[in-house]
């Protein structure tokens, strides 16, 4: 699932609005520039994401049992290959 461009902007708006307001961080850039990059991080994260859940939806499919998406055995399946998939590529998605 991938999120719109406006999404995801409003998301790094509210996330650096967060960490402002919250003073969990000093902001050493112009905030602008702190947004764009957040941004980049959430656009790449979900770009990843989809990349290991196109992989892990094409082995499920693949199983000889036929498992259909929605039953408990193919959720099962879908979070090991996921893991499995995410490990591979350095635990970077979960």
């Amino acid at each position: 699932m991938m999120l719109s461009d406006d999404k995801v902007s409003h998301l790094s708006h509210i996330i650096v609005t967060g960490l402002k307001s919250k003073k969990l961080v000093k902001l050493i850039a112009e905030e602008p520039a702190i947004r764009k990059a957040v941004k980049n991080v959430i656009t790449t994260h979900l770009s990843v994401w989809q990349d290991v859940d196109e992989v892990v939806r094409k082995k499920v499919k693949s199983l000889k049992k036929g498992l259909t998406e929605g039953t408990q055995e193919w959720d099962i399946m879908y979070r090991k290959f996921f893991e499995e998939e995410s490990a591979r590529r350095g635990g970077i998605v979960s």
